[in-house]
């Protein structure tokens, strides 16, 4: 990579620029919407690209102030395995947490709740995805579409960790349950969120705690909006996994499949040959200039 790529997320409050260096390393940083918006981000541009260190900085012109980090808040859509185990991780990092449940009373999900410290909450689904900026797709597919069409998507980062996929008692594997993917029926669906394919391919018990796989476990991600997917991965490092691009979303499609074959272990055991996804970096030739197709 010759130097440094960044891309520019504005919301109404704060506007995050994402940057990646020349040797592939993200970082993410805040300015406020408001005021002289341009210049605070070449200033901040600048101090990146010269490595005189990162400060998020207020636009206003004569005095830069430091900008607090805020974190995103995140709706949860659902209080299952998935919801359970990413959930309350979301919390520790410093993310508002808002469980959205149809029975936000109800004793487990007020117990989530508890275990997802202070600044977590439950509320009815709609008002979750209003309150939130980021949303969690954590319910089952099968509940998913009812779930997605009484909510407003629009301009949210979305993550889809589902999977469409259906048990064949006959055959005792899964199957898919769509032609496409769940993540391209999410987009029919929500044409204006910023979706992001992730998680998808690990369980539930590896979300809450990526050292019980034992080793390294790579996240693969799909999407079509490069600033969100660029968070997406940041976030999913920050939560101790490796991130890897595997580009559009329509690539959801085979991530979906990676997740068919995961189950099988979990389907007809053993239970000791239940593994975890890690694509290791690094194994093209040096001189390798990328695949090109045969002519």
């Amino acid at each position: 990579m010759a130097g440094w790529r960044f891309w520019i997320d504005r919301g109404g409050t704060f506007t995050d620029v994402v940057g990646r260096s020349p040797a592939g390393d993200l970082v993410v940083h805040k300015v406020l919407s408001r005021g002289q918006l341009r210049a605070a981000m070449a200033r901040l541009i600048a101090m990146l690209v010269l490595g005189a260190g990162v400060v998020a900085l207020d636009a206003a012109p004569a005095a830069a102030q430091p900008v607090s980090a805020t974190r995103e808040r995140v709706a949860v859509l659902g209080t299952g395995r998935v919801g359970a185990a990413l959930g309350p991780r979301l919390a520790a990092l410093g993310h508002p947490v808002i469980y959205g449940s149809r029975e936000p009373q109800r004793a487990d999900v007020q117990a989530l709740v508890a275990r997802s410290g202070s600044g977590a909450s439950a509320a009815p689904i709609a008002e979750a995805v209003s309150r939130a900026d980021w949303v969690l797709i954590a319910s089952p597919w099968t509940a998913t579409e009812s779930t997605l069409r009484a909510v407003d998507l629009a301009d949210k980062l979305v993550i889809d960790p589902t999977n469409a996929l259906r048990f064949v008692p006959a055959s005792g594997y899964m199957e898919m349950a769509v032609e496409t993917s769940a993540a391209e029926h999410i987009r029919e669906l929500a044409p204006r969120a910023r979706l992001v394919k992730a998680f998808n391919t690990i369980g539930a018990h590896v979300m809450a705690d990526p050292t019980a796989a034992g080793g390294p476990v790579t996240v693969p991600l799909a999407g079509d909006d490069v600033a969100a997917k660029l968070r997406v991965g940041a976030l999913v490092r920050e939560l101790g996994f490796e991130a890897q691009d595997l580009g559009p979303l329509r690539h959801a499609r085979q991530l979906e499949g990676m997740a068919l074959l995961y189950m099988v272990p979990l389907l007809k055991g053993p239970r000791s040959d239940v593994f975890e996804y890690h694509l290791r970096r690094g194994t093209a030739p040096v001189r390798s200039q990328g695949v090109r197709p045969a002519e």
